[in-house]
């Protein structure tokens, strides 16, 4: 026997005091929310940005890298004996292996400052970092020098240019300098080569002024630069360098 069961909408008629979310219809009429596609540029990570230099050692290292004229004329000077050979590297230690473990790996920034003259080179440690190369905490200076050719870069520079750069570092307010001892270092071996250059400029125009009256007294002539060298020697033997 077939029942005609009337339509469900008539109960709603019925019970018209039936609460809203219960009606069919309402429920058949309420819209359904989707959300919206990803655009393909959405799906993209974008890479956080770099490192700014902000510890002595990074802003060293940007400065020399950059050619930062620091207000100067210029970051070499025409005369040769006035410029230094700045060499920086980076050294790594490999941390100690214990079963399937290793300790992290020690990163080392050596700066070099060879002069033009005679002198023995000022090598330092300006900064230690222990970590990874890859990651963000890395500084500025390993992850321009890891890629570089030897881990290493050098330019040539004027001894102004690196005591500008070490009283210019000295004068940023709150900066914190763990390694002061080294920059102090730096300043001390750039001074004593502006004074040694100082020196032999000094005895070069004395000696000039003696090769003319040589000349005019018709004795032997000994280049000035030559003479003056041997005196430099001689006056600078008993300082540490």
């Amino acid at each position: 026997m077939f029942i005609d069961t009337p339509p469900l909408v008539s109960y709603v008629h019925i019970m018209p005091s039936a609460p809203l979310p219960y009606a069919p219809y309402s429920l058949r009429r309420t819209p359904r929310r989707r959300a919206a596609p990803l655009r393909p540029r959405d799906l993209v990570v974008k890479p956080k940005p770099p490192r700014q230099p902000t510890l002595p050692a990074e802003r060293f290292s940007a400065a020399l890298l950059n050619a930062d004229s620091l207000g100067l004329q210029c970051v070499k000077h025409k005369e040769p004996l006035h410029n230094i050979v700045v060499r920086i590297h980076a050294e790594e230690i490999k941390g100690a292996v214990e079963g399937i473990f290793q300790d992290p790996s020690i990163f080392k920034l050596h700066l070099t400052l060879e002069p033009v003259m005679y002198m023995r080179p000022l090598k330092v440690v300006l900064a230690e970092f222990v970590g990874d190369e890859c990651q963000l905490s890395a500084p500025t200076w390993l992850s321009r020098l890891w890629h570089a050719d030897g881990k290493s870069a050098q330019r040539v520079r004027s001894y102004e240019w690196v005591i500008t750069y070490v009283f210019n570092l000295l004068a940023i307010p709150g900066l914190v300098l763990p390694t002061l001892p080294v920059w102090t270092e730096v300043l001390q071996y750039a001074v004593h080569i502006k004074d040694r250059v100082a020196a032999l400029e000094n005895l070069i125009v004395e000696e000039t002024d003696v090769s003319v009256a040589q000349e005019s007294n018709g004795m032997e002539i000994i280049p000035p630069v030559e003479v003056a060298e041997v005196h430099l020697e001689g006056h600078m033997a008993n300082l540490a360098i």
